[in-house]
């Protein structure tokens, strides 16, 4: 949907995506799930790799290069938030499973 509502990103969005995802979860098979420091350091480093995947394939579609510090910041920004929402979700499941259990 990404790359279906923003008409000038061609498909970096959903390439980005793509390569991220395999990676991550690639590289998630080898350690618990459950480690909620592990899981924040994977969601800030996804979030992160998304970002300059999607950087590099528009700089190859013709984007401007002028723009990278600002979206460096919005990519750390967005890291940020990802951390503290991967967090709460899973505390918030490790609280959902000790009340039904």
């Amino acid at each position: 949907m990404e790359d279906a509502l923003a008409a000038t990103t061609g498909a970096a969005w959903t390439v980005s995506t793509l390569v991220t995802a395999v990676a991550i979860s690639l590289s998630s098979r080898g350690f618990f799930a459950d480690s909620i420091p592990l899981a924040a350091v994977v969601t800030a480093l996804a979030t992160l790799l998304r970002a300059l995947l999607f950087w590099t394939i528009a700089s190859l579609e013709g984007y401007p290069p002028g723009l990278a510090t600002m979206h460096f910041h919005q990519a750390l920004f967005a890291s940020v938030l990802n951390v503290c929402a991967t967090i709460a979700a899973m505390l918030l499941m490790r609280r959902y499973e000790a009340l039904r259990s």
